[in-house]
């Protein structure tokens, strides 16, 4: 759905299904970041054109709505509070990415769920 290093040219709100998220460690092995299910979103960053830190694969059969990144500026213009929201939204998941390489135990990163 999406890999690490890409710009996200809209963002994805999963209707059903789910995404598991991981990045690559220093040695090329896969580490599990999190699983967003419904409800969830990714493509955040599309927002403020920063590369994604996270693979995201579908882990089991997903639908997806896109959102492109001119209507997610759009609605972001015109709800400053979303903006803030979805900063935070990046924030969590850079630092659950990072959370993850350092071996941090389950359950010390944050939630990844938009809700």
């Amino acid at each position: 759905m999406q890999r690490a290093g890409q710009v996200p040219e809209s963002m994805r709100f999963i209707v059903a299904g789910a995404v598991a998220l991981r990045v690559r460690n220093p040695n090329g092995l896969a580490v599990p970041v999190g699983l967003l299910r419904a409800g969830d979103y990714l493509g955040q960053s599309s927002l403020t054109r920063q590369s994604v830190t996270a693979d995201a694969i579908a882990a089991e059969e997903t639908t997806v709505v896109r959102a492109s990144r001119e209507f997610i500026d759009e609605l972001a213009r015109e709800r400053p509070a979303l903006a803030k929201d979805l900063s935070r939204a990046i924030d969590m998941r850079r630092k659950a990415v990072r959370d993850a390489l350092s071996g941090s135990p389950p359950g010390a990163a944050p939630a990844l769920s938009s809700e």
